[in-house]
C-alpha cells in the first residue's frame, strides 16, 4: 500500500535543537489551510456612519489607503446654518471609527456640496466640493479643497482650486498618487469660450499643496456641453480623465 504522501517521518526533519526540531514537526503535521473568503464577499455587517446631525445625509464619497484604513465624506446638513456642508469620518481597516464625524468646510455663508475624496498609501487624504459664492465674485459655485494627514489634522486651510471664477465650476472629482501628489478635475461653464457651455478642466498639485502648473482644458472638442468628469490616478502619479459629452 502507498504511503500517505503528507505522512512525515522524524528523521527526515534536520532539527538544530530540540525546540526548532518540535516547531518543524508541528509545521509539517498541520492541515491544509482553511479556504479563505471568496472574492466580493462582506467581510463584517454594513456600517452606519456617524452624522454629526439627524438631518440628510447624501452624496457619499470613499477612499482608502494601502493598509485598508479608510475615510467617508458626503454632503450633510447644518440645521442651525440651514446650509448643506461636507463632512467626513475616518476608519481603521477593520471599520472601527478613529475619531468622531467632522465638518470639512470652513465657510458657512453659502451651500456645500458633491464632495470627492482620494487618499495616499499612507493615509493622508484631499477634500474637494463645490462651495456657492465663497470665492466672493457672484460667479456661483467655484471648487474648493482641503488637505488632511493621516491622523485626521487638517493641512493648511481649505484653498480655491479654479482660478477662474466667471462662471459656475461644478461636480469636482479628485485623485491622488501613492506619494500624495493630487489632481482635481471639475466642470466649468463657458471658461472655454463664451459659447461653449461647459467643459472639463483639471489641475495638478503636488503633496503639499502647491500646483504644479496652470489649471488646463481636458475636452479638445467644445460644441455643446461636457460634463460630470470623474478621474483616477496611479500609483506614480498618471492619470485619467473620463467625462460625458
Amino acid at each position: 500500500m502507498k504511503p500517505d504522501s503528507r505522512a512525515i517521518r522524524r528523521q527526515d526533519i534536520l532539527c538544530s535543537s530540540s525546540v526548532a526540531c518540535a516547531v518543524a514537526l508541528a509545521l509539517a503535521t498541520l492541515p491544509r489551510a482553511q479556504a479563505v473568503l471568496a472574492p466580493g464577499s462582506p467581510v463584517g455587517s454594513p456600517i452606519t456612519v456617524a452624522a454629526l446631525s439627524a438631518y440628510n445625509q447624501s452624496v457619499p464619497k470613499v477612499a482608502a489607503d494601502a493598509q485598508g484604513d479608510f475615510v467617508v465624506v458626503w454632503q450633510g446638513y447644518s440645521p442651525i446654518n440651514k446650509r448643506r456642508e461636507i463632512d467626513a469620518e475616518r476608519y481603521a481597516a477593520d471599520g472601527i471609527p478613529e475619531g468622531s464625524a467632522f465638518q470639512v468646510n470652513s465657510d458657512t455663508s453659502g451651500f456645500q456640496g458633491d464632495p470627492s475624496v482620494a487618499m495616499d498609501a499612507t493615509g493622508d487624504f484631499v477634500v474637494a466640493w463645490q462651495s456657492y459664492n465663497q470665492a466672493g465674485t457672484g460667479s456661483g459655485w467655484d471648487i474648493y479643497a482641503q488637505r488632511y494627514a493621516s491622523n485626521g489634522a487638517p493641512l493648511g486651510s481649505n484653498f480655491l482650486v479654479n482660478t477662474y471664477t466667471g462662471g459656475s465650476q461644478t461636480f469636482p472629482s479628485v485623485a491622488m498618487d501613492a506619494a500624495g501628489d493630487f489632481v482635481v478635475a471639475w466642470q466649468s461653464y463657458r471658461q472655454a469660450s463664451p459659447t461653449s457651455g461647459y467643459d472639463i478642466y483639471a489641475e495638478r498639485y503636488a503633496s503639499d499643496g502647491a500646483p504644479l502648473g496652470s489649471s488646463f482644458l481636458v475636452n479638445s472638442y467644445t460644441t455643446g456641453s461636457q460634463g460630470a468628469s470623474s478621474v483616477a490616478m496611479d500609483a506614480a502619479g498618471d492619470f485619467v480623465v473620463a467625462w460625458e459629452s
